[in-house]
């Protein structure tokens, strides 16, 4: 999933109407450059909390994106762009 920086309005939408509630895996490019304060990453952690709490989605792989690298933090030191991948693991009945 690319939104190009409304990913946390869309998962959140997406959660709260159930819409995830299929999906085996997922992976999301996220935007960080564009988080300005606190409030954000608790939103963004928020999310991940009921990704996997709510959904059993587990947050399994994790990769800065090289696209952009740095380019989008005005002192060059952390990377904009990130890339995650979801998995629900399968559990017999």
């Amino acid at each position: 999933m690319d939104v190009e920086g409304r990913e946390l309005e869309a998962l959140e939408q997406m959660l709260k109407s159930g819409s995830l509630k299929n999906v085996q895996q997922f992976g999301l490019e996220i935007h960080l450059f564009k988080a300005k304060n606190k409030s954000t990453y608790k939103r963004f952690t928020k999310i991940l909390h009921q990704l996997r709490s709510n959904l059993g989605l587990d947050l399994v792989a994790y990769n800065a994106n090289n696209c952009a690298a740095k380019l989008l933090d005005p002192t060059r030191t952390y990377y904009s762009l990130h890339d995650l991948l979801f998995f629900k693991p399968f559990v017999p009945q």
